[in-house]
This record gives structure tokens, C-alpha cells and sequence, in this order.
């Protein structure tokens, strides 16, 4: 992001789009999207002499690797700067029309932008070496006591880098803004730099996987690097002091129900996380990288197979979840499970529609409360979702329409909706929205109307027959169809009244599948009379899901295949042995 005054800000994005920005009106001033490759850093320059006057200058990534200056009033391209034979991550403002340009070829090059018809910019500024891996941050400003001094405007200024060797160099600059002297290294934080900023005799500086900021004190003696590439002298490498942040999240694994998932941080400490809850609900402890797979493979749960409907994402070093329109309600679960234990057994929540009601029922009350048509605060229900005015028959019967989860009113939630061609991109506490905010169409339509797309991956078509030479009498209609989450046991009692209906025996014992070393293979004993249910020759678990028994048991393409049949008793039966393969790291 790049400042040009007090009133205005730009900014750029990996699609290679600019956008210009009024910051008292949050209007967008201009947008260019005549950039092909990816832009990873931008910088406003004054003052360039070759009629452009304002431009911003735009580090690129993929195959250019080059230094692009648009026109700050029209978005055209004015110049292209090639020399960096790696992704440009950082440009600045060098003062006088030179900027410089920090790449992931370890160089720090300056441009004369007041030459830009001239091949001499190539050269004009200079190139500084003094980094052993990609530069990632730049800060020109004024450099310690006299340092640089000279006769002209520009003395004491210096030229700040850091980047992935963990290093902070100041290399002083000569009058018009270019290089010269020798590179000093100031700091050494031994981690890699992904911000920094200089302030007087301080620097501070943020680094890879870690929210907090350290600030080093930089005056006193410096290390030089020569050409060889060697340094000497001293150079900072305590901090004086620190403004911690939080423990930042490194890694994410959804289980089988994906809803729980595994949360690990840079500490090495794994917490379960619910997120129909928003929050930690067991403390894991600490696991190092090599048993990561090992607990990944304990706490496997093949009862459970859940389609994957939001995406965990960890970037930012907290925890969360991101919703596409094209996926995010394909996950269903009963009631019961999601904090109703006295739910009806049978009554279903879509996952994607409670989460986005909770996440947006404040935006939901301001936006009835505006519509004055008398269901705002007034007429809601005890949960504060209040009711749906339309949606269809099928989805009334199997969602209860005031249904949240329980961190509706939690200061914690934060909501990014990212904008597209016709809307900006915000983000706002769910509990600080007012029903102003700019919400996706799908959104509305599904928090207002309870309206969203009914994926036919919901449901599951199976075949229930008699297992060959029980004979017993078949259930009569086949193929039937069942929620991918229905549980074997509600299967069984279907089959135990539809077989005490044609008269035979017949009672219901449950056969848990339960986590542990000693599952696999593990027998019991039936009873006479017991009805079994079996899937490819394997008994199936009364607590396993129809989307377990087809991703654990089944296996196949074909339409999944149950049989039942009724025990004389006595039978020695073992459970289905189940493993997963998970990645270690």
C-alpha cells in the first residue's frame, strides 16, 4: 500500500489489479487491472521529471520479475524496469525521482525514474548486495549522527532492507536519492523479516510466524560487508524490548465430521477446536513435527465422513474458516449434535446456514429494522435469529428456523466478505453490524429468506437386501434413498419393523465402533435373534454414518449395498478393521 497524501491511498493485489482509494470516503479513485503478473508491492514517487508527475511504481512476480511505473492519474503503464531475476517484494521512494527495488535474488537496485526513455536507468542509482536471500522490506530516512553527511539536501540519508536472512542493512545514499558507501548491518534478528520499521535510532520489526513486534536500538558500531560477502563489527541482535502478540497458528486438519479440527501453533501446542463453538474445547498439549501424523492418525474418527464445506485457513496465524457459495452447504448434521439435545431425533440443520445466521444475525436485525415491517428486535425468537418469512416446505421441515450457534454475541468473531467488481472488500465484528453493511446476494438470500442451493450430494441412493441364505423376506421397495448423515442405527430400526411386520423374531443390539488401539479386529458375541447389518462382507457399526459406511466399508463406484440378517446366536462377529493414511507434516 502507498500513500501519495494525507487524502488518498493505492494499493495492488496478486491478480495484478491497482486500485486508488479515497481514505475520508472509501471511494474507489481508480482501478487498473492492465497488469499481468502478480504485484506484491507498490510505491508512490513525486517529482519524476518526464511529465508523468505522480507515479506509482509496482513490484511484480512470475516471469517478468520487473519493476513496473504506472501513471498515477490514468493507470497507464509508463515504464518497465528490468533487472531483479527474482519476485519483486518491496519498492520505496528514494526522494528526487529514485526509487529502489528489493527482489528475491537477494539485490537491492535503484531506478532513476527521471531517465526512464534513457537506458541509463538501468544503472543510474546502483545495485546494493549485501543480503544472502530475498529482500523483503525497504525504508529510506535518515540515517545516525552525522553519517553521510555531505554538502547536499540529501545528506544523512540512508536506505534500510531486511528480508529472509533475518538481516537489517543501512546503506547511506549520496545526493539525488542513489546508493553509494558501504552496506551496514544494523540488525540480526535470526528469523525472517516481514516488516520493519525505522524510527530514529530504533527498528522495529516484525517477523515470519510470529504476531509480535521487536524493536532493536541500532546506535553505536556496525558490522560492514565487504565484497566477499563477510561482515564485521557488532550489530544488534537483543531486542530492547518487545510488544508481544498472539501465538500465531502454523497448521490446520479437519476430522472426518468437519466440524472439529486440529489447531497446531508455533509453539508446538495442538488444541481441538469446534467451530460451530468458535473456540478451543480440549488442550491437546504439546506435539512435536514428527508425531503430527501420529495424533492425526489417533484421533481419526471413521464413523463420521462429512463433505468438505468451508476451508481452513491459517495465513494470518489465526484461526479460520472461509465460505465459497459453490460449497459451503454441503454439510448437514442432526440437531442433537449441535448443542439441542432435546431436538427431535430426526430434525437436521444445514451447517453453512446456522453458521452464516450466526455470523450475520446482527446484520439481520438491523436490516428488518430498517425495513420497518415489524420483525425486528420485537418479534424475535429467544436465540435473537428471529423467523424466516419464506422458503420451501422440505427445507421448513428439516431446519429449525432460529437456530445459531452459541458465539453469536462473541466480540472475537470477526466476518471478511471480499468484494468484487460491483462491491469492496470489509471486514467488521459480527457483533459491531448494523444492516448497513454490504453483504453477498447469496448471503441475504440465505440469512433473510433461508434460501440456498439443495446439493443432491446430500443424499445417498442404497440397496437393502436379505443376505444371501437367511432367508428372510426382502423390504419390498428398492433402491432407496437416505440423508448422508443418517445413522445405522435409525437403518436398523426401519429393518427390525419391517421384518416383525412379516412376522419373524427379530431385536436391536447395538455394535459400537469406539477410538482405540484395541478396536480393529475386536469381536463380540450375538444373541439370538439379533439383527446385523453388513456392508462388503463387514459388519457395520450401529454408530456409523451412511457417508461412513460408503467412504470406510464400500469403497466402490457402484450404488452401496446393505444386508441384514438375523443371528441364531452364539456367532464370534469382529468389527471392520479401518485405517486412514494421513500426511505426517
Amino acid at each position: 500500500m502507498a500513500s501519495s497524501s494525507t487524502s488518498s491511498l493505492t494499493s495492488c493485489g496478486l491478480g495484478g489489479e491497482v486500485f486508488g482509494w479515497d481514505v475520508e470516503t472509501g471511494a474507489r479513485r481508480l482501478a487498473f487491472r492492465g497488469i499481468e503478473q502478480s504485484a506484491y508491492c507498490i510505491a508512490s514517487c513525486d517529482g519524476v521529471g518526464n511529465g508523468s508527475g505522480n507515479v506509482l511504481v509496482v513490484g511484480l512476480a512470475g516471469r517478468s520479475k520487473n519493476v513496473v511505473v504506472v501513471d498515477g492519474r490514468s493507470g497507464a503503464v509508463v515504464g518497465v524496469l528490468a533487472g531483479h531475476d527474482g519476485t519483486v517484494r518491496a519498492v520505496v521512494d528514494g526522494g528526487n525521482g529514485v526509487v529502489y527495488s528489493g527482489g528475491g535474488d537477494g539485490l537491492v537496485k535503484g531506478w532513476d525514474l527521471r531517465m526512464l526513455d534513457s537506458d541509463a536507468v538501468r544503472d543510474a542509482a546502483g545495485t546494493i548486495g549485501c543480503h544472502r536471500d530475498s529482500v523483503w522490506c525497504l525504508q529510506y530516512g535518515d540515517g545516525l549522527g552525522d553519517e553521510g553527511g555531505g554538502g547536499d539536501g540529501d545528506a544523512g540519508r540512508c536506505l534500510y532492507s531486511s528480508g529472509r536472512d533475518g538481516c537489517v542493512y543501512r546503506t547511506e545514499t549520496r545526493g539525488g536519492g542513489s546508493a553509494a558507501g558501504a552496506s551496514r548491518l544494523v540488525v540480526d534478528s535470526g528469523e525472517v523479516v516481514t516488516g520493519m520499521c525505522v524510527v530514529g535510532e530504533d527498528v522495529w520489526v516484525g517477523v515470519e510466524a510470529s504476531s509480535s513486534v521487536t524493536r532493536y536500538r541500532i546506535g553505536g558500531e556496525t558490522g560492514d560487508r565487504g565484497a566477499g560477502g563477510a561482515s564485521c563489527g557488532t550489530c544488534a541482535n537483543v531486542p530492547a524490548s518487545m510488544i508481544p502478540g498472539m501465538t500465531t497458528i502454523q497448521k490446520l486438519a479437519p476430522l472426518t465430521d468437519k466440524i472439529h479440527f486440529l489447531a497446531k501453533d508455533r509453539q508446538g501446542n495442538v488444541m481441538l477446536w469446534d467451530v460451530t463453538q468458535a473456540k478451543e474445547v480440549e488442550d491437546l498439549g504439546s506435539v512435536p513435527d514428527s508425531a503430527w501424523g501420529e495424533l492425526r492418525a489417533e484421533m481419526f474418527d471413521p464413523t463420521q465422513s462429512a463433505l468438505t464445506w468451508f476451508q481452513p485457513e491459517s495465513s494470518l496465524g489465526v484461526v479460520a474458516g472461509r465460505l465459497s457459495p459453490g460449497s459451503c452447504f454441503l454439510c448437514e448434521s442432526y440437531t442433537k449434535h449441535l448443542g439441542h439435545p432435546d431436538a427431535p431425533n430426526d430434525e437436521k440443520l444445514n451447517v453453512a446456514e446456522v453458521m452464516l445466521k450466526t455470523l450475520f444475525v446482527n446484520w439481520k436485525r438491523g436490516v428488518l429494522s430498517r425495513r420497518g415491517n415489524g420483525e425486528g428486535e420485537g418479534n424475535e425468537g429467544a436465540d435473537g435469529a428471529g423467523a424466516d418469512p419464506s422458503m420451501t416446505a422440505t427445507a421448513a421441515a428439516a431446519n429449525p428456523r432460529t437456530a445459531i450457534f452459541p458465539f453469536a454475541d462473541s466480540k472475537d468473531t470477526m466476518v471478511m466478505v471480499s468484494g468484487d467488481h460491483n462491491s469492496l472488500p470489509w471486514k467488521k465484528n459480527c457483533c459491531e453490524m448494523d444492516g448497513t453493511e454490504d453483504v453477498p446476494e447469496w448471503v441475504a438470500k440465505c440469512v433473510l429468506e433461508g434460501v440456498y442451493p439443495v446439493s443432491n450430494q446430500l443424499k445417498m441412493p442404497f440397496v437393502l437386501l436379505p443376505k444371501r441364505g437367511s432367508g428372510l423376506p426382502p423390504m419390498g421397495q428398492t433402491p432407496l434413498t437416505a440423508p448422508r448423515v443418517l445413522e445405522v442405527e435409525k437403518m436398523l430400526d426401519y429393518v427390525i419393523k419391517r421384518l416383525k411386520s412379516k412376522g419373524v423374531e427379530c431385536h436391536k443390539e447395538l455394535v459400537l465402533y469406539t477410538k482405540g488401539d484395541d478396536v480393529d479386529g475386536k469381536t463380540f458375541t450375538t444373541s439370538p435373534g439379533q439383527v446385523i447389518l453388513e456392508c462388503d462382507g463387514q459388519v457395520v457399526p450401529s454408530n456409523f454414518t451412511m457417508a461412513a459406511i460408503r467412504q470406510w466399508l464400500w469403497k466402490k463406484p457402484e450404488k452401496l449395498r446393505i444386508e441384514y440378517s438375523v443371528c441364531e446366536g452364539g456367532q464370534c462377529v469382529g468389527l471392520p478393521q479401518i485405517s486412514q493414511k494421513v500426511p505426517e507434516h
